[in-house]
């Protein structure tokens, strides 16, 4: 089953063209890494994929289902089983709340096995936090830890997609790869938006690069790039 399918799809922000026909479909059990130059639309495009903005041509289907013209409600509907990981964790933490009680909202409203206590420390040392940390505001902790925990409120939704949007922006090479490494695992299905590619190339299916809102490449496992923004992005360096 397709788990999200663009389908030449449009997107215009303050009078700009951001995406222009994106056709873009991701199956099931894929793991995606989505790249291009600062401006070229890759936020964008995670965020309409949810609908966060609105696309004004094209259609977007996730799941199956065809998303134009979907009020708020039909959109909280259709979204089930997708989750997104911003930019900025404090996005994900509630600013004033303790990490654990951002982490217990959670898990209450996405029941599972266990009481919500033992699941959120199971969530914490999947990210591999140390418990302790969870009686913490989100702005005491380093860059590193506010991503984990970012990423730990996540798990506990059990998404079936995850969309990521630079999920290792500031960090230190070895943070990006640990990083790298537990976003891919997160979710049956990831899509991963990033100007910095390499920490994410060992685990990806599909690597698709845009530039200037539009599909430049798609580099398949194993391929090289041919595009000129695609070598400058993926070869090594």
């Amino acid at each position: 089953m397709t788990a999200l399918a663009f389908e030449q799809v449009g997107v215009d922000l303050g009078g700009r063209v951001v995406l222009e026909g994106v056709d873009l479909a991701i199956e099931e059990q894929c793991r995606v890494l989505v790249t291009g130059p600062s401006g070229c639309g890759k936020t964008t495009l995670v965020r309409a994929a949810l609908g966060l903005v609105p696309c004004q041509r094209g259609s977007v289907r996730l799941f199956g289902r065809d998303t134009t013209g979907l009020s708020a409600r039909g959109w909280r509907e259709a979204r089930k089983g997708a989750q997104l990981l911003f930019q900025d964790p404090l996005a994900t933490l509630h600013p004033e709340l303790s990490v654990s009680l951002s982490l217990l909202e959670s898990a209450h409203l996405h029941p599972g096995t266990g009481t919500p206590h033992d699941r959120v420390a199971h969530a914490l040392a999947s990210v591999s936090l140390p418990s302790g940390l969870g009686a913490r505001l989100p702005r005491s902790l380093s860059g590193g830890e506010r991503r984990r925990a970012s990423l730990a409120r996540i798990l506990l939704a059990s998404p079936r997609l995850l969309l990521a949007d630079e999920p290792t922006a500031g960090l230190d090479q070895a943070l990006q790869a640990d990083v790298a490494a537990l976003v891919m695992r997160a979710a049956p299905t990831v899509v991963v938006v990033t100007h910095d590619a390499p920490p994410f190339l060992p685990y990806v299916d599909l690597v698709v690069v845009l530039d200037a809102g539009r599909v430049a490449e798609r580099v398949r496992r194993g391929a090289s790039p041919t595009t000129p923004v695609g070598r400058a992005l993926l070869e090594a360096r």
